[in-house]
């Protein structure tokens, strides 16, 4: 756009051929030279010449700014296509590759400027791809891309969100080479928590053949079926979130060769339990896992409902080491002995004399009776029974005591009224203990066959 001013010199014309950039300097010219213009002497016929020219160079300077404007409304906006990244999910100090794809009605060169909240741009931040090295912390990172065809840029965004894949697992239970495993263990990991696992179980140690494969784990334990007794059998576990995997080490364990005939498992509020044949008798190979949690400082009442206490009230101990009851609760409010309790049917729970003829089919070795991995020293459990014993602690008043440094199992039979026995385990000793206390006292329960 063109516009032609001219200026005034006392009695002398010019003009002045002038391409504005800024229509606002434009007419403060205009302004001052006819100003100025008026103001000079001359007789009546110069002024109105002045006159006449100002309202000629105001009608151009008018016109010129609606060019200008018509000529602004009329430009496109560029059109943002798409923004990609090769991915959103990514660790800590790595490149990826950012590309934005946009339109211009127009046809106007575009322009692409990147920046962002954190992390750096190695190659520059200009052009339709370039590369984002992220910052070494975790977190959302918002990334922005500015288009512009000079007149009116288009802008969007892109979230990229920084983290680590999940930490290794470890193994919790049962604890490498583990003996006597049950054939449908639970099988129990720590770390990397709140994240989706595999649990994967193979004969061989390669995994090309799996026995046993379960996803989309949440919680870190699962118990496994299928397996069938003397069987070494390897597994590991597969923790997954949006930034990656990891494996965990491999494990492994032997499964026992001496359940009870005819029923090595069997199924009571919905969980599958093992038997094991020790002796003459058939006993549970699990603490046994039935009722509602209620929290340590709730007490058990004869309501109708089996209550159990889980230690640290985590339903995840309950599922991997068995519930903690009080006596009155275990026995179901009778005081008989050998009654069935909470036990399942043609199961009870076990009097005294029953304990100890236990105790004499093991040779009064406590440590045959603990699960590998279960004390330590004088005290570390050997499972050559296969009854499997876990040392899960006790619950008295609103505490629960001594996870992994004791265990109690309790009997149907009492010294006295409101005074009952229980059979003590320690970790640092082979000391098989029978004892009298008080029925509030929370302790695991193992059902014994009809």
């Amino acid at each position: 756009m063109t516009l032609i001013l001219i200026s005034f010199n006392f009695n002398i014309y010019e003009l002045i051929i002038l391409k504005p950039a800024n229509m606002e300097i434009i007419c403060q010219v205009i302004l001052k030279q006819c100003t100025g213009a008026f103001h000079n002497k001359g007789d009546n016929m110069s002024k109105f010449k002045i006159y006449f020219l100002c309202g000629i160079i105001f009608s151009l300077a008018v016109n010129s700014c609606k060019e200008d404007i018509s000529e602004t409304l009329q430009n496109n906006q560029p059109v943002i296509q798409s923004i990609t990244a090769d991915s959103i999910f990514i660790p800590p100090f790595s490149t990826i590759k950012l590309t934005c794809t946009a339109t211009d009605k127009d046809n106007d060169e575009l322009i692409y400027y990147w920046s962002s909240t954190k992390g750096s741009f190695p190659d520059g931040q200009t052009g339709t791809s370039i590369r984002w090295l992220s910052p070494y912390s975790s977190g959302q990172d918002t990334i922005r891309v500015t288009v512009n065809d000079r007149k009116n840029p288009a802008i969007g965004i892109i979230i990229i969100n920084v983290g680590n894949p999940p930490s290794q697992t470890y193994v919790i239970r049962p604890i490498n080479a583990s003996i006597n495993v049950s054939l449908a263990p639970v099988l129990s990991w720590g770390g990397a928590y709140g994240v989706s696992h595999t649990l994967q179980v193979s004969n061989v140690n390669d995994f090309s053949t799996l026995i046993y494969e379960k996803s989309g784990l949440t919680n870190n334990y699962d118990q496994v079926t299928g397996l069938t007794t003397n069987i070494k059998y390897y597994w590991r576990v597969k923790s997954s979130n949006s930034f990656g995997t990891s494996y965990s080490p491999v494990y492994y364990f032997t499964t026992y060769n001496n359940p009870c005939p005819g029923m090595p498992t069997f199924s009571y509020g919905g969980k599958i339990y093992n038997t094991v044949q020790i002796g003459s008798q058939c006993w549970m190979k699990d603490n046994l896992d039935i009722g509602t949690m209620i929290t340590t400082d709730k007490s058990m009442t004869n309501n109708g409902i089996i209550e159990k206490y889980c230690y640290y009230d985590d339903p995840a101990y309950c599922a991997s080491f068995g519930a903690l009851y009080n006596w009155d609760e275990a026995m179901s409010y009778d005081t008989i002995p050998g009654i069935r309790g909470i036990c399942p049917p043609d199961w009870h729970l076990p009097t005294a004399a029953e304990f100890n003829t236990l105790l004499a089919s093991v040779g009064n070795d406590e440590n045959s009776l603990k699960e590998v991995g279960q004390g330590s020293g004088a005290g570390a459990g050997t499972n050559t029974s296969g009854f499997s014993f876990l040392l899960d602690g006790y619950h008295m008043d609103v505490t629960y005591y001594d996870v992994m440094n004791r265990g109690y199992l309790w009997t149907s039979s009492h010294l006295v009224k409101g005074v009952p026995y229980a059979f003590f385990f320690s970790a640092s000793d082979n000391y098989f203990e029978q004892i009298h206390l008080l029925k509030p006292m929370g302790y695991n329960i193992r059902c014994i066959k009809n």
